[in-house]
């Protein structure tokens, strides 16, 4: 069932100055994209705007869900208006900064019916003090519908339709992490809907109320004479609150919570299903709906969602799959495909799949995957459905190429043996496309691994070069290796990867960014050098509200601080080995701090290869790195004994520890 025709967003986290459009909306609505690029920010707009909330109970905040690009592209206006206002204003920054969605309705009225105009628009606004305004064109509607203006009476009505019919939709907003915490709080939705469908659970509560205060009488007689105040036992009239000591049972009294992942998945759709009856309109926002289900119970799923659960309501998804993706073939008049993409001018855009035409790839292509050049193909050899996955760069688009050679292996390996050839022509032609097929699988396999690889949690360090890290790793964790294979190895035993920032206040950008959209579920830590400058940029998160003030951990193992935020968003500064404690100090007013990740070398291999000079501070001499040699040192590494590394092993112990990992 469609309700909303298209959406506009403006200056939403990762959506830019361009209004970006969502066009040719239908009853299912999937949204697919690299990760990072925004495509849940959408359905966290749509729950901003019905239920005036990014995710649940979390309402809205400038400071994060404000557009980054909006913010610099201010920033030179604001700094000035700022300087204008008075100081005692800490939101003066954000004044003229907002956010803006536009919605377009379709109430699917007939127009012989009533003189309510059944498409309009819905336009709100939000700004550093949450909600601001809401505007709409029902009244010009109404002009355009009867060709006359609206009396004043009739544009009082307009406004209570509008005011009812917003009210009367439903938005219900699924996020991509469906655990436990947000199953309860399904459950207690559920519970709420089904008493308000029947009285019978408030009669039932009216009657527990009269046996508890009959059973009770003498203790509470005693209550009121010894403090001269009536009190009684009262379970609510709406049982809401009794709810949270239910448990969910399944087959052989399993808890639901005890069953796996899928298992629990798969109560979601049907339980926002059973909220959803009797209610008029209904729209799903809903994050990847296949997670943690195998492929067959995925097609299911899919399958469900275009045939049941949205004849009904209109859905909104984010997907990866084919499964999702696949929806459209031959369903265009009722599923809608839509690439997310993002670009480095104006943010996140939205292309929207039309039929026979495809996506505008050339957009896209410059955005996704680096713009790589897809494999070239005759048309003859792609279907409807490839050229689909082709078109919006799907990963799976190597695994469909695969069954699709597999098959035509198959078949012209039949059509070979019944052709009269030669046996060498036989052999020619099928090993022509064995190496299709063989090189499908390469393809894939390359793919897959860049993926797992992306899966990892996620070391950002401030140098220019990270092979130091990745060497050490090596070395603490007793690994063979050479300079040809170190990357490599570093790359299968490692549990998380490594990004440069070159540079710390690089770095602090990244730490300090206002959102973490895409970054959700992911585990960072910015690494930041014992010096002056990682000291400096460390200590100025405390003037980001989303930042911890205090310090967790200790000197010899790392101090860090935590996002507010995030589970696992940390900024962490380097351990700090015991003959190099005085060169690192925690006071801000009066610290010394100079030791960098080369300083964890052995202080005489650094003097002996000129990598380091002695330097002169007010407490005695210590170890300045070369700059003009940085690039040089880790080239030295590998013949260096493992216990040349010991004082790295601190660092790695704590990384692994504050990621969780095993090792």
């Amino acid at each position: 069932m469609k309700i909303i025709e298209s959406v506009e967003i403006r200056y939403f986290r990762s959506f830019g100055e361009k209004t970006v459009k969502i066009t040719e909306l239908k009853d299912l609505n999937i949204l697919s994209g690299s990760n990072d690029v925004g495509k849940s920010n959408v359905l966290k707009v749509l729950n901003l705007f019905f239920n005036n909330e990014i995710n649940i109970g979390e309402p809205f905040d400038l400071r994060k869900d404000l557009s980054f690009l909006q913010r610099e592209r201010s920033e030179k206006e604001l700094q000035i208006k700022k300087s204008q206002r008075t100081k005692d204003d800490p939101y003066a920054s954000q004044r003229d900064l907002f956010v803006k969605v536009k919605v377009f309705f379709n109430r699917n009225i007939p127009s012989d019916r009533s003189t309510t105009p059944e498409k309009f628009w819905v336009e709100k606004t939000w700004d550093k003090n949450g909600f601001n305004k809401q505007t709409s064109n029902i009244q010009a509607a109404y002009l355009k519908k009867n060709k006359k203006e609206p009396t004043q009476a009739q544009a009082a009505a307009l406004q209570g339709q509008l005011t009812q019919f917003l009210n009367s939709i439903n938005f219900d907003y699924v996020p991509a992490v469906k655990d436990r915490q947000f199953l309860q709080y399904l459950f207690k939705k559920l519970q709420t809907a089904l008493f308000e469908r029947d009285n019978t659970f408030q009669k039932t509560s009216q009657d527990i109320n009269s046996k508890i205060a009959v059973t009770t009488s003498d203790l509470f007689d005693e209550f009121r004479e010894k403090t001269g105040i009536d009190a009684s036992f009262s379970i609510p009239e709406s049982l809401i609150d009794f709810f949270t000591t239910i448990n969910v049972s399944t087959e052989k009294g399993i808890s639901l919570y005890s069953r796996g992942d899928g298992i629990q998945a798969r109560f979601i759709p049907a339980i926002l299903n059973e909220i959803s009856k009797e209610k008029k309109n209904v729209i799903w926002g809903f994050e990847e709906p296949e997670n943690s289900y195998e492929y067959r119970n995925a097609e299911i799923l899919a399958n469900d969602f275009l045939q049941i659960y949205s004849k009904k309501k209109q859905i909104f998804i984010t997907s990866h799959t084919k499964e999702f993706l696949s929806l459209i073939k031959g369903n265009e008049d009722r599923v809608s495909l839509h690439r997310v993409y993002k670009t480095a001018e104006n943010g996140s855009l939205i292309d929207t799949y039309r039929k026979d035409k495809g996506f505008d790839k050339k957009a896209i292509q410059k955005s996704f995957w680096g713009g790589i050049e897809e494999k070239e193909k005759t048309q003859e050899e792609q279907d409807t459905l490839n050229r689909i996955f082709q078109d919006i760069g799907f990963l799976e688009t190597d695994q469909y190429l695969i069954e699709n050679l597999q098959n035509q292996l198959r078949t012209q390996r039949k059509l070979i043996e019944e052709s009269g050839l030669e046996i060498e022509e036989r052999l020619k032609i099928i090993n022509h496309l064995n190496k299709r097929l063989q090189d499908a699988i390469l393809s894939k396999d390359s793919l897959e691994k860049e993926i797992e690889e992306f899966k990892k949690p996620i070391l950002y360090v401030e140098d220019k070069y990270d092979q130091i890290y990745k060497i050490a790793f090596l070395k603490s964790k007793g690994v063979e290796f050479d300079k040809q294979n170190f990357e490599i190895q570093f790359k299968q035993i490692a549990p998380f990867t490594i990004r440069r920032s070159e540079g710390a206040g690089k770095l602090s950008g990244r730490m300090r960014v206002a959102n973490n959209d895409g970054y959700e579920d992911k585990k960072i830590i910015g690494l930041y050098d014992f010096d002056k400058e990682g000291r400096e940029q460390i200590h100025l998160l405390k003037n980001d509200s989303f930042w911890h003030d205090e310090y967790y951990g200790d000197l010899t193992n790392g101090f860090y601080r935590k996002r507010k935020d995030h589970k696992c968003f940390i900024a962490m500064l380097l351990p700090i080995p015991q003959e190099l404690e005085s060169f690192a100090s925690l006071e801000w007013e009066n610290f010394i701090s100079y030791v960098e990740i080369e300083n964890l070398l052995p202080s005489k291999f650094l003097i002996e290869n000129h990598f380091a000079s002695e330097q002169t501070f007010p407490g005695g001499k210590y170890l300045k790195i070369k700059d003009a040699k940085k690039d040089k040192i880790w080239e030295s590494l590998f013949d260096l004994p493992t216990n040349n590394f010991e004082n790295f092993k601190p660092l790695f112990k704590t990384i692994i520890t504050l990621f969780n990992l095993q090792q």
